[in-house]
């Protein structure tokens, strides 16, 4: 199984283009050393040329050029290297690329109800993109199931505390509103769990995590208050559905107590400080053995 990160930044990449954080400034005056990233995005395949893809970010055909299509074989005049797409929530830095992705002839995605109908209805999205591509949905699978891409297996691991998208707030209380995958290979037997967006840690999650070989997980933000303290949101970490990396019950506390999982943070906010390669921060997850994923990172199971 090959694992590949399509971009690394939460949503409005990094740096962001309205605003003026230390991050930002840091990127735009040293790229050198905090280079830029892209919005979150991931790409799984059993084989390098046929791709399933966990979110479509706004970037999604700049993450195709650039690290998708380099190793992929002749193909005709028009080919598209990607299967099904499996939607972890309806945010909208997760499913604009669905957008971009109408000359692609059809989209095949996968997704729990909520948020299905959170895109269907909210974003009248298969009127719009019906016009152009054929746009085929299924439901995010309970138990292991085939992707149809090789010798792999996908399941849908249900996650709480996440509200519906502010776009769309239907009367569905109670509903799955996000979820994170995991993708197993039935050759090799090893797991790989990808979780951008996570609200809380509960048991069952954390035993979840512990069957995993390598685990992509939220870090979005270090602190539960740093956009609160930059005078950006009045909202916290949790208030937007994130659990913060570092403090007491903060997904470090968690992740470096798992046994044997290769851990590494994506979906990173632009005021986060791990972004910054020398910050003490970074050091702080180096020192724990958790790793920051870098665009473009390719990964092998």
């Amino acid at each position: 199984m090959l694992v590949r990160v399509l971009g690394t930044a939460a949503g409005g990449g990094f740096p962001q283009w309205n605003c003026g954080c230390p991050g930002c400034g840091s990127a735009r005056q040293n790229p050198d050393t905090v280079p830029g990233r892209l919005q979150s995005g991931m790409a799984v395949s059993s084989d390098g040329s046929h791709w399933m893809l966990v979110n479509a970010s706004p970037d999604i055909t700049r993450q195709i050029e650039l690290f998708l299509r380099p190793d992929l074989p002749a193909v005709t005049l028009r080919h598209s290297p990607i299967g099904r797409i499996f939607l972890t929530n309806a945010d909208l830095d997760h499913v604009l690329g669905l957008f971009q992705l109408r000359e692609g002839g059809g989209l095949d995605l996968t997704a729990p109800s909520a948020v299905r109908a959170s895109v269907q209805e909210g974003l009248n999205f298969d009127r719009v993109l019906g016009a152009y591509a054929s746009v085929e949905w299924r439901e995010a699978p309970e138990d292991w199931a085939a992707t149809g891409n090789g010798a792999l297996d996908v399941k849908a691991v249900p996650l709480d505390g996440t509200d519906s998208p502010r776009y769309w707030v239907p009367d569905r209380v109670g509903l799955v509103q996000a979820v994170g995958y995991l993708f197993r290979d039935r050759i090799t037997g090893r797991t790989v769990g990808i979780f951008p967006d996570v609200a809380k840690m509960t048991p069952d999650l954390h035993a979840t995590l512990e069957s995993c070989d390598l685990v992509f997980f939220d870090g979005t933000f270090w602190t539960n208050d740093e956009m609160v303290r930059l005078g950006l949101t009045d909202r916290d970490a949790a208030a937007m559905g994130h659990l913060p990396i570092s403090g007491p019950g903060g997904s470090l506390e968690k992740l470096r107590a798992l046994d044997s999982a290769r851990c590494v943070y994506l979906h990173i906010n632009n005021t986060n400080p791990i972004l910054d390669p020398s910050s003490p921060e970074r050091r702080e997850l180096n020192a724990a053995g958790v790793e920051v994923a870098e665009d473009g990172a390719r990964f092998e199971l």
